[in-house]
């Protein structure tokens, strides 16, 4: 007996790769409109008569997308040719980033900010509890605990904070923008900035490594002034110039909010959290995890 004339096409969906049969999306809810990209289309044939149903090899490759191997998938997800990953996306900070975020803020079919964030918090923290220990030759006490706490409070603070600052934003005459869009542009600018905290401790390091080779010895008072400076001003001063841009402040007006967003999140907020966190003795548990 003959096969069956029916047809139909399978679609999957550009943004997720998901099969998609409605609508919308059912992985990622993107509407299925005529402009979308599909990641790839087949057909799907009917049964010949006379067969239960085909097998198992035969669905896969009807309805599926080919699936990379476990170690490919992270490989092409971190540095793979997708103009997304997280490195191609920090390279173009590297090279413009103010111009950067504002670009990819900008853009409706950018919408990695997530990974982007995650990824960078995953370099801090492997670099904080592995590299940067070996590098200073000792660990003071509850360091280890320190920085995981310290990107746990960098999350908590996204997400607590991000409404504020918009509302404060808007407030001090900021034109119109969405709030999903800001809290597009704290995710980038999170993402960043913990980038800039791993650059700046290895830039201390070299530095204070060369001044050591020169035999000089810096004040207390200077070598700490050095290392908080380093810290601070290039995060301060990337966040003034993409609020500038962002919201159209002026320079004063820009910097203001920027310096009252950190005093509020790193001292306010942060002294808050560090309190709660040793009430329930979360860094004596995080150090007998670890240990």
């Amino acid at each position: 007996m003959g096969e069956g004339a029916s047809s139909s096409a399978v679609r999957f969906c550009g943004e997720c790769g998901q099969q998609v049969t409605t609508k919308f999306c059912t992985g990622c809810g993107t509407k299925m409109d005529g402009s979308t990209q599909f990641a790839s289309t087949g057909t799907a044939r009917s049964t010949p008569a006379g067969v239960f149903g085909s097998t198992p090899a035969a669905k896969s490759a009807e309805l599926k997308p080919e699936e990379p191997t476990e170690i490919g998938s992270i490989v092409k997800e971190m540095a793979g040719d997708d103009r997304d990953s997280p490195i191609n996306i920090a390279l173009q900070f590297a090279a413009a980033p103010v111009r950067t975020i504002l670009s990819l803020t900008a853009d409706p079919t950018y919408k990695t900010q997530w990974r982007f964030m995650a990824a960078c918090t995953g370099i801090a923290l492997t670099f904080f509890l592995t590299l940067w220990p070996k590098l200073i030759h000792f660990e003071p006490p509850h360091a280890k605990s320190g920085h995981i706490i310290g990107q746990i409070n960098q999350y908590v603070s996204y997400f607590v904070m991000t409404p504020l600052q918009y509302h404060l934003c808007r407030f001090a005459g900021g034109q119109a923008q969405t709030l999903r869009r800001y809290f597009k542009l704290c995710a980038l600018s999170v993402g960043y900035t913990t980038l800039l905290l791993v650059a700046a401790h290895l830039g201390f390091y070299i530095l204070t490594s060369i001044l050591n080779a020169l035999h000089i010895v810096l004040p207390a008072a200077v070598f700490w002034t050095l290392y908080y400076g380093l810290i601070y001003i290039p995060p301060t001063i990337f966040i003034t110039l993409s609020h500038i841009k962002f919201w159209g402040f002026g320079v004063w007006r820009a910097l203001a909010v920027t310096v009252a967003l950190i005093f509020v999140t790193q001292f306010v907020l942060g002294s808050a959290l560090d309190w709660a966190q040793k009430q329930m003795g979360l860094p004596e548990l995080i150090e007998e995890v670890l240990s």
